[in-house]
């Protein structure tokens, strides 16, 4: 019999590593894929589904750097996030390493991204994801039409890892009330 400690945190930081030489079942973030947290060798558990790090592509032509807030853009790119700005608003993460102008960096996002969640949903990166009268989600407030709706933002659509796209599969999920009935 197998036991596992049980270990409870707030936060692990992963730094790349080649996971050639560590043991099978050991959770590292590969420096090749950078994607997210995964187990060596086919003996360890699953590997996450609900990812927390994304790879995300600076369409800006300037330098995001390192801490720095991003928000989606409609092709699936990030900007450094800004208020005033539309298009700069829809904070979805944190640039984890200096991304350069036209290339592609971790960003540490808001919560949890569930791939294929959105698939075929015909939401624009970026769009707020509510959850619908009809028991599925929207990207419309106009859609709320009775006075006994409670209105929960649940995340935010995203294009798939890695290049820019105006595809959108992916939902990062965001627990947001933005109204409740009384």
């Amino acid at each position: 019999m197998t036991t596992y400690a049980k270990i409870q945190t707030g936060a692990v930081l992963f730094v790349p590593v080649n996971p050639a030489g560590l043991p099978a079942g050991a959770m590292c973030l590969d420096q090749a894929a950078q994607e997210a947290p995964s187990f060596v060798g086919t003996t360890g558990p699953a590997a996450p589904t609900n990812q927390c790090f994304k790879l995300k592509q600076n369409n800006t032509g300037v330098q995001i750097s390192k801490g720095k807030p991003v928000s989606l853009t409609a092709d699936g790119s990030v900007v450094q996030s800004d208020s005033d700005t539309v298009g700069k608003k829809n904070w979805a993460g944190v640039a984890m390493e200096d991304i350069a102008a036209s290339a592609t960096g971790t960003v540490l996002l808001v919560g949890p991204n569930i791939a294929g969640a959105l698939t075929g949903s015909g939401f624009a990166p970026g769009d707020m994801v509510f959850i619908s009268e009809a028991s599925g989600y929207t990207n419309t407030l106009a859609s709320f039409t009775g006075s006994d709706d409670d209105i929960i933002q649940v995340g935010i659509a995203d294009c798939a890892a890695g290049a820019a796209s105006a595809t959108v599969a992916d939902l990062i999920m965001v627990r947001n009330i933005i109204s409740q009935a009384q």
